[in-house]
């Protein structure tokens, strides 16, 4: 097994990919090479919904690229409805500086109680089940996050926030065949990520305006 550096923000090159794979390291690098990195400096990011498909990409990539991009914080919710990732937990183990996770549910917690929230220049909404297996299993709570965690995030951001992102899995594979079909997933996330350079976007299921 390969020894981890627990760091908060790593310096450079190998150093910041010793526990994920070498198509992750591969599918981070494209992200980044695309990415716009100057609005980053110093910002804090919200993530709702981190425990699931997108929001592995999102945090593995603003942790291991937090150094570079000069980011502040990354502050990362969930219901753990389904479970906690184990990824999720040495990820954090791994930035300890850089990354921060709670158990909270954006449809009824109050983001006044998550520390650093209120300055959050940047948030990705992803929380919602995407499996039909289990949003058929938890319809009333997959409906209160697409629905009420939306629509509590919006209020709570209403006139502070830089950038609102809100996606979901079909957005973000609506969005990769639009561009081309891929064998791979790089450009589906890389597609999502770039959608932070451009300040409020339009999904296939909801509008944020500024």
């Amino acid at each position: 097994m390969a020894s981890r550096r627990l760091v908060g923000r790593p310096t450079s090159g190998s150093e910041c990919f010793v526990t994920i794979s070498r198509i992750v390291k591969e599918d981070i690098e494209h992200i980044h090479a695309g990415l716009p990195r100057a609005r980053f400096a110093e910002a804090t990011i919200l993530v709702t919904g981190c425990a699931g498909f997108l929001g592995y990409y999102f945090l593995q990539y603003f942790t291991r690229k937090a150094f570079e991009l000069d980011l502040k914080r990354v502050i990362a919710l969930d219901t753990f409805l389904l479970h906690r990732p184990h990824w999720l937990t040495d990820l954090t183990a791994e930035f300890p500086n850089v990354l921060e996770t709670r158990t909270f549910n954006i449809a009824s917690d109050d983001l006044r109680s998550v520390d650093g929230a209120h300055a959050a220049d940047h948030v990705i909404h992803l929380a919602s089940i995407a499996s039909p297996t289990f949003y058929r299993r938890y319809p009333v709570e997959t409906i209160d996050a697409n629905i009420w965690g939306l629509r509590r995030l919006l209020e709570f951001y209403r006139d502070s926030i830089g950038s609102k992102v809100c996606c979901s899995f079909r957005a973000a594979k609506s969005m990769a065949i639009q561009r081309k079909r891929q064998s791979r997933l790089t450009k589906n996330i890389g597609a999502m990520s770039r959608a932070l350079a451009l300040g409020p976007v339009m999904t296939n299921r909801s509008v944020l305006a500024r």
